[in-house]
């Protein structure tokens, strides 16, 4: 099971390896990933991409969460990590063509 940082990872390598790949994340970042990457994004999930520029550095701050306060369901779902997508799908792009970026194809 990957993580979220792991996917984001995948992601972005592959992004940086398939200009195709890449024009259509931008394009249509969320249908894009389902698609290519095998995985379900739940609906109320948006995405969002920023390119970085070579005269800027981009920082993304996580969500601030009181620590005295208790999460709720929904919250340790988010927290709690994972990806239910099979490593070996055989579906997405990557594993069809031998050269995953998700797993252990």
């Amino acid at each position: 099971m990957k993580t979220k940082k792991e996917l984001e990872s995948a992601i972005m390598q592959k992004m940086l390896n398939d200009h195709a790949f890449r024009q259509e994340v931008i394009d249509n970042p969320k249908v894009t990933i389902e698609k290519k990457m095998g995985i379900a994004i739940p609906d109320g999930v948006k995405v969002r991409l920023i390119e970085e520029k070579a005269d800027e550095i981009v920082l993304v701050i996580p969500q601030y969460n009181d620590p005295g306060e208790e999460l709720n369901t929904s919250d340790l779902e988010s927290v709690a990590g994972g990806w239910s997508g099979s490593s070996d799908c055989g579906t997405c792009d990557a594993c069809t063509d031998n050269n995953c970026t998700i797993g252990g194809c």
